[in-house]
């Protein structure tokens, strides 16, 4: 049976890097604490952002290596197996359902971008989650 998970488009990604994909499968990874991601940004920003890695190294006696960063060569793409793009109607019935300011929400239809050009950010790409398929 399908799990559903319905979200934005980057958090869908970031689910299933995080739940479903094998720490040898991720694009980066850093060994020390097992986190995962898609950019060699994202691995610098988490290793130097958390001052945890370097105590844990201090306490264990271990140099600062590379050798915890990981970049595979041949990363696991994520593909339309994966997960379905929701029809603009689907996502806006989604977006409604769960929302506590349902009468904002039932502006984001597909004309409502074209009505209010400085709230582009409201056209329906943007309001379109994806449902993962597990």
């Amino acid at each position: 049976m399908d799990k559903i998970y319905i979200e934005a488009k980057y958090r869908v990604y970031n689910h299933f890097l995080q739940e479903h994909m094998r720490l040898n499968q991720a694009p980066f990874n850093y060994r020390l604490c097992l986190f995962r991601c898609f950019k060699q940004e994202e691995l610098e920003k988490h290793v130097s952002s958390f001052r945890r890695h370097q105590l844990v190294l201090q306490k264990k006696n271990m140099p600062d290596s590379p050798d915890f960063l990981v970049s595979k060569s041949t990363p696991y793409s994520i593909t339309d197996r994966d997960f379905a793009l929701l029809s603009v109607e689907e996502s806006k019935r989604h977006w409604i359902s769960i929302s506590k300011k349902t009468s904002f929400l039932k502006q984001c239809s597909p004309t409502f971008h074209n009505l209010v050009p400085s709230a582009t950010f409201l056209s329906p790409l943007y309001c379109r989650p994806f449902h993962q398929l597990s």
